[in-house]
């Protein structure tokens, strides 16, 4: 006998009840609003693991008025004045 083939996991999973009728939105908003900072720890985990975030600017880096130096002022216009 064989198996079904199972199916990859959606973005529509997580909506698919209501959508058949299992479920009101209503139920899928509270329970994403429950879930909401446990998600969130989890990113923000994520995020520092992968990236450094802290404010760390080099002190000899300065930000530029790019529209000022690039002599074109057909593209800079009255808008960038």
């Amino acid at each position: 006998m064989e198996k079904a083939p199972t199916q990859a996991p959606s973005s529509y999973d997580q909506i698919a009840p209501v959508l058949i009728g299992q479920g009101t939105f209503e139920e899928v908003m509270a329970k994403d609003k429950a879930d909401k900072p446990e998600v969130m720890a989890r990113q923000n985990k994520l995020l520092a693991d992968r990236y450094d975030t802290t404010s760390n600017p080099d002190p000899k880096v300065k930000m530029t008025t790019w529209w000022r130096s690039c002599g074109n002022c057909e593209v800079n216009g009255a808008a960038a004045r």
